[in-house]
């Protein structure tokens, strides 16, 4: 009499399709790990509005950008001639770096702005104590919209409808 034993094991999966997992795994843990890519543009640039930010055209390169003396409304743009100018705070929407790196001005503070997707993400940098500055990230619909500490607060944010 032959009797054969069929013993069905679902519990073990099979070596290939514990090696997909893994590299599944390992794929989606490098992507998480990767730095982000910020927002580049084109370096050294007063930005007078968000659209500035896409245009190409050839501006003057600016070597710095400082508050007027005591601070009071205006900022002292020193281009790279040499020659120099005071703008008003108001009429400047943000610059860009030396490392193409954008940034913000909103309620007299500058935010850099990291990435333009469904809402705008933005960071700064608070110093907390001397060795420890904490990073601090904002949101808001769009480029020239109210900044918030929340994604969703931004995403709600019908003022810019």
């Amino acid at each position: 009499m032959n009797v054969r034993i069929f013993i069905k094991i679902d519990h073990f999966p099979t070596p290939s399709r514990t090696m997909r997992q893994i590299v599944v795994l390992l794929a989606l843990l490098v992507s998480a790990c990767a730095p982000q890519q910020r927002l580049r543009t084109e370096p050294n640039r007063l930005l007078l509005q968000s659209t500035d930010i896409n245009n190409t055209t050839a501006s003057q390169p600016v070597k710095s950008i400082h508050p007027s003396f005591l601070g009071f409304g205006n900022l002292t743009i020193r281009y790279a001639d040499g020659r120099t100018e005071k703008v008003s705070k108001k009429s400047v929407w943000g610059y860009t770096d030396k490392k193409g790196r954008v940034y913000r001005y909103y309620r007299n503070t500058y935010f850099e702005v990291l990435d333009l997707d469904e809402v705008v993400r933005y960071e700064r940098t608070r110093p907390h104590s001397p060795k420890n500055p904490r990073l601090q990230q904002f949101y808001s619909k769009t480029l020239d919209s109210k900044l918030f500490n929340s994604r969703k607060k931004a995403l709600r944010d019908l003022a810019t409808l």
